[in-house]
């Protein structure tokens, strides 16, 4: 009786890691399936050549959006067949595991679509101000685009409850405030230098009615 409930056991564990392992490749054939539509539908609507004529293409540290949305797309589809396909196993742990990496992944696609949202925006941003000829050039430029990619970085971070975005705040304002008082210095050093050739200049052109004011 105990040999006929082991083969029973066997059996079960043998039907149930064959449908796993077939959830999971027809996961990962969905997966492929769903990539290639997001790929298809971001073409088809015209996303694609928008995107490439603006130059906003792989304005998110030069990969293009493209590949972005669809590997997101593809392994998020693929993750949610390997949760059920762990649940088929009747393995808690396992199934947990891949439960808390799902929920992890979707944070995770979103924090990026996120950032890769910022990302544009700052390109696009650079691009109207260059356009506009805004006062301090480049400089300003620069200072702008980093300033909306470190506020995306920053909400994409608490999104996936990143530990370090304290930190990351903390140095910001500490570099802020150097940059501050460095060109509060350089101001002020100009400004004196600048302000002892003034002084003596004017000094010079009234030497002669100072002369005649204390005679």
């Amino acid at each position: 009786m105990v040999a006929g409930t082991l083969m029973i056991q066997i059996e079960e564990g043998l039907l149930a890691g064959i449908w796993a392992f077939i959830i999971a490749l027809v996961g990962y054939v969905v997966a492929v399936i769903v990539e290639k539509l997001v790929v298809k539908g971001y073409r088809y609507f015209g996303f694609k050549d928008y995107m490439e004529k603006t130059g906003y293409e792989r304005a998110v540290l030069g990969i293009e959006f493209e590949t972005i949305l669809k590997e997101l797309a593809k392994w998020w589809v693929f993750l949610v067949f390997l949760v059920q396909a762990a649940a088929v196993l009747n393995l808690g742990t396992v199934t947990y595991f891949f439960s808390m990496l799902l929920n992890g992944f979707t944070l995770l696609a979103i924090a990026i679509i996120y950032f890769s949202a910022g990302a544009i925006v700052a390109h696009y941003v650079g691009e109207k101000l260059e356009e506009s000829g805004v006062i301090g050039g480049n400089f300003t430029i620069i200072l702008t685009k980093a300033v909306i990619l470190y506020i995306s970085a920053i909400t994409a971070l608490q999104l996936i409850h990143f530990s370090g975005v304290e930190f990351l705040n903390e140095l910001v304002e500490l570099l802020v405030a150097a940059f501050v008082i460095a060109f509060g210095l350089g101001v002020g050093i100009a400004f004196g230098l600048g302000g002892q050739e003034l002084a003596k200049e004017i000094l010079e052109k009234n030497k002669t009615k100072i002369k005649k004011l204390f005679k």
